[in-house]
């Protein structure tokens, strides 16, 4: 029985011996896995695992519910009935206010006064006229 626990001890360690080796050598290529350039790969999760949860409660017991019902209350505030009064509608018209202001009044002048009136014949943008 000995025997046979320190064969599996052995076989043990020389097993884990190898599993060391492989993981100080480097076998893979960064960024070709799926096309990512090593930045993450390229594919995404595609939301895997994520979800929402819905959760149901039953209620254990009945829930009131209000129900609306009239109320009659007596009004002691008399309330106008729609009779037919006259409506004034206006007219817009003309309505003369005589206003006492004095205003000087156009004179003729003496003697006349000559004014220079400029030709504008002449312009430097061709044909076109003001």
């Amino acid at each position: 029985m000995k025997f046979l626990v320190c064969v599996l001890l052995v076989a043990a360690i020389a097993r884990a011996d190898e599993a060391a080796k492989d993981e100080d050598k480097k076998t893979e290529k960064r960024g070709i896995y799926g096309s990512g350039f090593g930045y993450g790969g390229g594919y995404g999760s595609y939301g895997g695992g994520y979800g929402a949860a819905t959760v149901i409660k039953h209620v254990p017991y009945p829930v009131e519910k209000p129900v609306p019902y009239p109320v009659h209350v007596p009004v002691k505030v008399p309330v106008h009935h729609p009779v037919p009064y006259p409506v004034a509608k206006p007219v817009p018209y003309a309505v003369h206010v005589p206003v006492k202001v004095p205003v000087p009044q156009p004179y003729a002048v003496p003697k006349p006064v000559p004014v220079y009136v400029k030709s504008h014949d002449y312009h430097h943008h061709g044909d076109y006229h003001y």
